[in-house]
């Protein structure tokens, strides 16, 4: 009979994951822990401090280079946030004769509970720290770990000239579960906190409050490690 198994590298060939930073380093560490503990410790999740969108981008291009000469060399990843500028940067690296024949760059998944928001036309910019749910986010803002947001930089033009011709106001557009998203953003100081409970959750815990990194993370492992056919007796 024929079954598939992933190819797996092991400690002496690593597969390498490349992030925008810290914190998302923490969490998507804790995610592979969670929902694909079989592949989590085949992967060094890699950053810096302010590492960014050209930091990720950079590190999947050496590692392409490096592909072009290596025929053994195993796949690299990179995650991005999915903000315009991130998605573009995604979008022309994937989209390039050959990247991802060797390195390819995901995006943080939109979390359902920002999907309302977006259909109000709120251009919420997804990072990270979107992914926490409406508790977590009034936990941060109890130990004042979140800062309010310029408005002005996620409405849409017909939203404020609406609001300055007094047909309307911020507040009759904002519905409860979802308006701290809207007002506040997480200060920098505030961001490590929250990466670090998330990080210290019972796995159960963490899958019931983040269960749409699952998708990223198969699809992350499902590229790290591709299927191959073999026939066993």
């Amino acid at each position: 009979t024929a079954h598939r198994n992933r190819h797996v590298i092991r400690q002496s060939r690593r597969l390498s994951g490349h992030v925008e930073g810290q914190t998302d380093k923490i969490i998507l560490e804790k995610a592979l822990t969670v929902f694909s503990s079989e592949y989590a410790h085949e992967i060094d999740v890699e950053t810096k401090d302010g590492a960014g969108i050209n930091y990720v981008i950079d590190m999947l291009g050496s590692w392409r280079y490096r592909a072009k000469h290596d025929q053994d060399l195993p796949r690299a990843a990179g995650l991005l946030d999915a903000d315009p500028e991130a998605k573009k940067a995604r979008n022309n690296w994937n989209k390039f004769a050959g990247n991802t024949e060797s390195a390819k760059c995901f995006e943080l998944p939109t979390p359902p509970h920002l999907y309302s928001a977006l259909e109000a036309n709120f251009k919420i910019p997804i990072v990270l720290e979107c992914l926490y749910d409406q508790d977590a986010w009034n936990w941060a803002n109890e130990k004042k770990h979140l800062e309010d947001r310029d408005i002005t930089s996620i409405c849409s033009k017909k939203l404020i000239n609406e609001i300055l011709a007094n047909k309307t106001t911020l507040d009759e557009c904002l519905k409860e579960d979802w308006k701290i998203y809207v007002l506040k953003q997480f200060h920098v100081s505030g961001k490590m906190p929250m990466a670090k409970r998330f990080s210290n959750m019972a796995a159960d815990e963490f899958r019931d409050r983040m269960p749409f990194l699952e998708s990223l993370v198969k699809a992350i492992v499902d590229y790290l490690f591709p299927l191959t056919d073999q026939t066993v007796d």
